[in-house]
């Protein structure tokens, strides 16, 4: 059975950069380069602050220890901290208008945008230098549009596939039935097919007034396929998410929970739905490191169609952990490493299994016409739990797989994309009906509203 792939839209926001000025005894502040990250690792950081804790706790009034200590406590995370230090400076002198920016800034990272525009207003009000205040007028901007509580995007992508073996025929020529191998027929032969696709993906976003910004997240999608010889196929794909992120600063995460409602047609049949419980935990081990864990359980239904009466036998539920780690090598150029655990429970035992999947993504920024590189690698082990009688009763079923795959993708307009790759998979088999191999090329324009 062919798989379906699906899409997935994913929006990210950008936070425009600030500059500031050097000096803490000026009250009119002067911009320069914000303050660079820690060169040392997180534990001879974490010492500093301590030591600066002490000095402060033995003068609590020092300017110099307490900004010190402000900074290397927002460079590290610690929001409250630095916030509080920062507090302490203003009460012995509410005239260190670099000190407030210092603090709008911290609470724009925690979301706090009321007690971040107060503040810029306070050291606006002033008339400081026009470079600050053009810095503070893009602050202001930055945060109209992140009080924003609704926020709708979407994209529209039209796609072609071509494949060498559509049908995945068994690389041997041959198939069991029974236990006992035959020649496949014709019908059965490998095929070389085409494709075009369509999809049309739709997300809200609504944004609570916690200053922590935590959302509410709702995403639609609709995918079809069309082939051009093997209509049985064709797929249509309806899908529904919806669900919460919470955002903790103090632990730099996030946690998400969602259920996902997905109907699947094929031959424009019904053939299976799904109804898929998530959560997922982000965690910013370091600026250039992340770390994902996420598990999901699904219920599944499948339809029998006019030409089989054996979906049904698919009916059952699965449970999935996927954890990945992504690693920032460079502004244009990030490594992922993912694994993956799925268990598939279904009426018939024969259907039942046990995945385990490698896979590494790279993505880079090449240096020739604002071209985007997407490699990757995916090997996986499938064990079944039981023979198939109708294939083989004496052997249970043991797949590997290797897919290898590149996309390039370059942008025509600020909203519109066009991506082009090549996929090579790879699957033997203990069961010669299940080993193939495929070779995709696939084209795709996408539009970002």
């Amino acid at each position: 059975m062919k798989q379906v792939a699906f899409l997935c839209l994913s929006v990210s926001l950008a936070c425009a950069a600030q500059a500031q000025e050097a000096a803490v005894s000026k009250t009119v502040p002067v911009p320069v380069e914000a303050p660079k990250k820690p060169t040392d690792n997180r534990e001879q950081q974490l010492a500093k602050l301590e030591v600066l804790f002490q000095k402060i706790k033995e003068n609590p009034e020092s300017l110099d220890a307490n900004f010190a200590y402000a900074q290397l406590a927002g460079q590290l995370g610690k929001y409250d901290e630095a916030l509080a230090s920062y507090e302490r400076m203003l009460i012995s002198r509410p005239d260190l208008h670099r000190v407030k920016l210092d603090m709008a800034l911290i609470y724009m990272k925690i979301n706090n945008f009321t007690d971040s525009e107060k503040l810029l207003r306070e050291v606006l009000a002033i008339n400081p230098p026009e470079a600050v205040q053009d810095n503070i007028q893009k602050m202001l901007a930055e945060i109209g549009t992140r009080k924003q509580r609704h926020f709708f995007s979407g994209s529209l992508t039209f796609g072609w596939n071509e494949d060498s073996n559509g049908n995945a025929s068994p690389a041997s020529g041959n198939q069991d039935s029974g236990g006992v191998s035959f020649p496949i027929t014709a019908s059965g032969s490998k095929t070389e097919d085409q494709h075009v696709f369509e999809a049309l993906a739709l997300r809200h976003s609504y944004r609570f007034s916690d200053p922590r910004g935590h959302t509410w997240q709702t995403e639609g999608l609709y995918y079809r396929t069309k082939q051009s010889l093997l209509s049985n196929l064709d797929v249509t794909l309806k899908s529904i998410k919806t669900g919460s992120v919470w955002v903790i600063p103090t632990w730099r995460s996030r946690l998400g929970v969602s259920v996902q409602y997905t109907d699947t047609n094929l031959a424009r049949a019904d053939y299976q739905q799904t109804w898929r419980k998530q959560a997922q935990w982000t965690y910013a081990m370091h600026p250039k490191l992340q770390l994902q864990f996420t598990g999901s359980h699904d219920l599944k239904r499948h339809h029998n169609s006019a030409s089989s009466s054996l979906y049904t036998l698919r009916n059952g539920e699965a449970w999935e952990f996927k954890t990945n780690a992504t690693f920032a090598y460079s502004p244009k150029t990030t490594f992922t490493l993912g694994y993956t655990n799925h268990h598939e429970q279904t009426t018939a035992q024969y259907y039942s299994y046990v995945s385990d999947a490698l896979d590494f993504k790279t993505l880079h920024q090449l240096p020739w016409y604002n071209l985007s590189a997407v490699g990757g690698l995916t090997l996986t082990h499938t064990k079944y739990r039981a023979p198939d009688a109708s294939v083989n009763p004496t052997k249970t079923r043991d797949d590997n797989s290797l897919s290898l795959s590149l996309n390039l993708s370059k942008p025509l307009t600020p909203t519109i994309t066009i991506s082009g790759g090549y996929t090579y998979k790879e699957t033997t088999s203990n069961i010669q009906n299940y080993a193939y191999e495929n070779e995709r090329w696939s084209m795709s324009l996408t539009k970002r509203f």
